[in-house]
């Protein structure tokens, strides 16, 4: 029999504004919580650790020391996207009207671009460097974080090949990225 407990599977999460747009925020609060009772337990993590399962499940493991183990992520042949299924029941969406550069400069990279991605409902837009734009998983996790919300798309989840996946957000940005102002 193992020292190491496990979570139960039924949790409970908040986002906080104020730590969203703090350097290394974990702006998601997690509390755990027994069948029969309030929460026991919980941690705080950033928008990639809520997002990406098996990132969930090590922050768990070393904040909190125990093993988390979501069954219907883990009954699915895609973890991922199942524990997408488990997390869109407890964020609001995210919907996303547009995407725009703008310009920045600092003094390792020279004049560049940043994005701003504009999520309906939201007064404070996300903001994005390249990398994180064309990564659909990226993207999610910097919206998450950024806003609270959850943003998902169907069409690109269902496509598993990862080059194809690719090719088809990169088209799905095209119809969000606005010309520069």
């Amino acid at each position: 029999m193992s020292d190491v407990s496990r979570l139960p599977a039924r949790f409970e999460i908040r986002w906080s504004q104020l730590e969203a747009r703090k350097p290394y925020a974990r702006p998601f609060g997690v509390l755990f919580a027994e069948d029969t009772g309030p929460s026991t337990v919980g941690l705080a993590v950033d928008g990639a650790d809520l997002l990406f399962y098996e990132q969930f499940r090590i922050a768990v493991l070393t904040m909190l020391g125990e093993i988390f183990s979501e069954p219907r992520a883990e009954a699915s042949e895609d973890v991922q996207r199942a524990w997408l299924d488990v997390i869109s029941e407890l964020l609001p969406d995210a919907t996303v009207e547009s995407i725009t550069p703008i310009d920045a400069q600092d003094e390792l990279r020279g004049m560049h671009y940043r994005f701003v991605a504009r999520v309906v409902g939201v007064d404070d837009p996300a903001r994005l460097e390249a990398v994180q734009l064309l990564d659909y998983q990226l993207f999610q996790a910097i919206v998450a974080h950024q806003t609270g919300r959850l943003f998902r798309d169907a069409g690109v989840e269902s496509v598993v090949d990862p080059v194809a996946r690719r090719r088809l957000w990169t088209q799905r940005l095209q119809g969000l990225l606005r010309p520069r102002p």
